[in-house]
């Protein structure tokens, strides 16, 4: 984004008042000024409070996604939403099936539905009768649960079998009727959706919490771009653990060597398409998936990719659990 555009930006969405302020910055200063005021904006709840009232937060803050499926297992019941202009709708709802061992699933052949959240990472058809005409095969197990050791897979949403049989033994998928399946394959694109499965219904998110949990993400982004360490690694649980299994010990081990070698390089970091969706689980009483796009330069290393963040909120401030 040019310096002409970052202006305009800033004129549009603030005061008149403080507007002139920002010009003075420039006029007396440079560029620098005004970016450095708009990287306290960033990091102020107040201005994500704010920026949050034009969006429906009933699961989240969801920025690249087209439907959402809220699998509720006590009904059990799935409910298909649309997102639409930052706005939430109700498109459908159809009782389910799901797998008949009670609780989170933990390993291969327990019978039980996972809680979490989980991408549907393809869609099949011309399958085995007792799948039924569609399924949607989810991403479990997730980040979360290969780092909490569980095990299983092939876990999918699928229709009832064509003829009958073995109706009611999903093995851990969630099932629902042939013509609400259909239903679904007309209406959504899998590739933009994502699926919730929780073991009750999911309490309304607080603008409150996700205006925390943004300006953290973006006091952590300042961090790292200006090398202060001690400030970064604050926002790391002390349960932390990287996807590969590092431990916070272990990881601020890594990321010393890592911010003594960058610390005079000058950083570029960009954020894009952030999701924080809240997700079930059954070991933190608020625990939010946070995935966003990520540009990354310092002159001398690059990178371009995805990121995947897996974190509660302790004393008003982001407490990242999970990394990837």
């Amino acid at each position: 984004m040019n310096t002409i555009i970052r202006i305009c930006l800033i004129l549009f969405y603030t005061q008149i008042l403080y507007a002139n302020q920002l010009i003075d910055c420039y006029r007396f200063n440079d560029i620098k000024c005004i970016e450095n005021i708009l990287e306290k904006n960033l990091q102020n709840p107040k201005y994500w409070n704010e920026y949050l009232s034009d969006y429906e937060t009933k699961f989240g803050f969801i920025q690249n996604k087209n439907n959402i499926l809220v699998c509720n297992k006590s009904e059990p019941q799935c409910k298909l939403y649309g997102i639409d202009n930052n706005k939430l709708s109700l498109i459908s709802s159809q009782k389910a099936l799901i797998g008949a061992g009670s609780g989170d699933k933990q390993f291969e052949g327990d019978l039980k539905t996972p809680i979490g959240i989980y991408e549907l990472t393809s869609k099949l058809s011309s399958l085995p009768q007792k799948y039924g005409h569609y399924a949607f095969v989810t991403s479990y197990p997730n980040t979360l649960d290969r780092l909490k050791g569980k095990s299983g897979s092939g876990i999918w949403v699928h229709g009832f079998p064509l003829d009958g049989a073995d109706k009611f033994n999903t093995r851990g998928c969630i099932a629902m009727n042939n013509s609400y399946m259909k239903e679904i394959e007309n209406k959504i694109d899998y590739k933009k959706s994502i699926l919730i499965i929780s073991q009750k219904s999911i309490k309304k998110v607080k603008n409150s919490d996700l205006s925390i949990l943004l300006a953290s993400l973006y006091k952590w982004r300042y961090a790292w771009i200006n090398s202060d360490f001690d400030k970064y690694i604050s926002y790391y649980n002390k349960k932390f653990k990287r996807f590969d299994g590092k431990t916070l010990t272990a990881f601020k081990s890594f990321k010393t060597s890592v911010f003594n070698n960058n610390r005079n390089l000058t950083k570029k970091i960009i954020f894009s398409n952030i999701n924080i969706i809240i997700s079930p689980n059954t070991d933190y009483e608020k625990l939010f998936r946070i995935t966003f796009y990520e540009k990354y330069t310092d002159g001398k290393h690059h990178f371009n990719g995805n990121k995947e963040l897996y974190a509660t909120i302790i004393d008003n401030k982001m407490s990242i659990v999970v990394e990837k």
